[in-house]
């Protein structure tokens, strides 16, 4: 099938990592007519489509065109070399899957496995394009143990700034193309996987823009302010290092879209929600739900939500379990182990605390009963507090689990790597004794 990963944290798909791009070695082709195949996220919607109807050779006409328009992700490289292989065209899928893995697709576990290529495995060039994928696996791993080499990615900020500027000027119909064409087109790679994990697209971000005209004026100015904020972003990640040596240390893309969500990871790093992190005293809120003005969080509460996404990227929990208790958990760890990293608890983390500290024995019974159900309404994501307590207490139990095993232990560096590699979660709960304090 196509390449695509499942998201442990959030269960989303989305993409693989990059080095950035190099230079396509992929000849293009006019695409087949469509309907209004004038951007790239058009052309790739257009391809998925296709592929999934089992028309090959459009949907790999489609994503050539895709690249061709600028499209130059490792996912768009390789899944037209899926779709090329499919279709019998092995010189242009190879030269696409060539393409993948220079601009940084590195699962070489899935590129033997997937069905689509079994098509090019008798060629010779086979074996040699898995052993370029094990080496610059191997080689990213390496540089990713370094957290000065991550980069901090604002440059989709300007962009979406600039499409914003040029949407004012244009009539409502034309706003979609606008941020379509100037915005994700133009993008970095973490852009088109937050555009993908958050299930977005153009035209429904120009229409929340469009209905947000107040809100989105005043945090202009303090989204691009985060590009002055690289110190104490660098800083979480050199202590995320002293406290997991075998950390790995993805870039952060920061990019706008329409409250689809404060902060979440893909392979290719941290994805934030830049406009989800810029409220200031002046901010207004008569244009947001309940639920965005709780999920609005102040701009100094950055480094916070950066320490929480990265602990999700060191995290290796098994997807399979979709318990309460482990999704509080692995929530929970971030926010405890986040804590350590960035030093304090953001502003909601504390609301949450407050309530929790006052309510935890209550807390732990109702959630007792319910941990092993895969039941999270009243305890994880959206307006999981009723309006009657704190949105988001699984959380809260999360961390009160590790932060008791944490105490416990006799060596915090090991206690927090058995945190962050959990794959028994009944067993980590028995493990921490925090049921034993009531």
């Amino acid at each position: 099938m196509r390449f695509r990963l499942f998201l442990p944290v959030l269960g989303c798909f989305l993409l693989l990592t990059g080095f950035g791009a190099s230079q396509s070695q992929v000849v293009t082709s006019s695409p087949p007519r469509y309907k209004d195949p004038t951007t790239s996220q058009r052309l790739t919607q257009a391809a998925s489509s296709a592929y999934n109807q089992k028309r090959y050779a459009e949907s790999a006409a489609l994503y050539l065109y895709a690249i061709e328009r600028g499209r130059v992700t490792n996912v768009v490289y390789y899944n037209a070399a899926c779709s090329l292989a499919l279709s019998g065209d092995t010189e242009r899928a190879f030269a696409c899957l060539k393409d993948a893995i220079e601009n940084g697709y590195l699962d070489v576990d899935h590129l033997k496995k997937d069905a689509d290529l079994v098509p090019l495995h008798g060629d010779r060039r086979w074996n040699e394009l898995v052993k370029q994928c094990e080496q610059m696996a191997l080689r990213y791993q390496e540089e990713r143990k370094n957290p000065d080499r991550a980069r901090i990615v604002t440059t989709d900020i300007d962009l979406f700034w600039r499409a914003y500027d040029q949407s004012l000027k244009s009539s409502p119909e034309d706003r979609a193309e606008i941020f379509a064409r100037e915005y994700y087109d133009k993008g970095s790679v973490g852009l088109a996987d937050f555009f993908t994990v958050r299930r977005t697209d153009p035209q429904r971000l120009s229409e929340y823009v469009a209905k947000h005209p107040k809100f989105y004026t005043a945090v202009r100015r303090s989204t691009l302010g985060i590009k002055s904020l690289q110190r104490p972003i660098r800083d979480v990640y050199h202590r995320m290092k002293d406290l997991y040596p075998a950390a790995q240390f993805p870039n952060v893309y920061f990019c706008v879209g329409g409250f689809n969500g404060g902060g979440t990871v893909s392979n290719n790093g941290l994805l934030i929600s830049a406009e989800m992190q810029a409220r200031t005293s002046n901010t207004p809120m008569d244009e947001l739900t309940p639920w965005e003005k709780g999920a609005l969080a102040n701009v100094k509460d950055l480094p916070a939500l950066i320490a929480h996404e990265l602990v999700h990227f060191q995290q290796k929990h098994p997807s399979t379990d979709r318990s309460l208790l482990r999704l509080s958990i692995q929530e929970g760890s971030a926010s405890f182990i986040g804590t350590l990293t960035a030093g304090y608890m953001s502003e909601r983390e504390r609301d949450q605390h407050a309530y929790g500290d006052e309510h935890e024995e209550e807390l732990w019974e109702e959630f007792e009963g319910q941990m092993m159900s895969t039941d999270t309404r009243k305890w994880l994501y959206g307006s999981s507090g009723g309006g009657k307590r704190p949105d988001d207490l699984g959380y809260y139990m999360g961390y009160k689990i590790c932060e008791a095993f944490y105490n416990n232990a006799k060596d915090k560096r090991q206690a927090v790597a058995d945190i962050l590699n959990i794959k028994d979660f009944p067993g980590f709960l028995a493990a921490s004794k925090y049921a034993e304090k009531f």
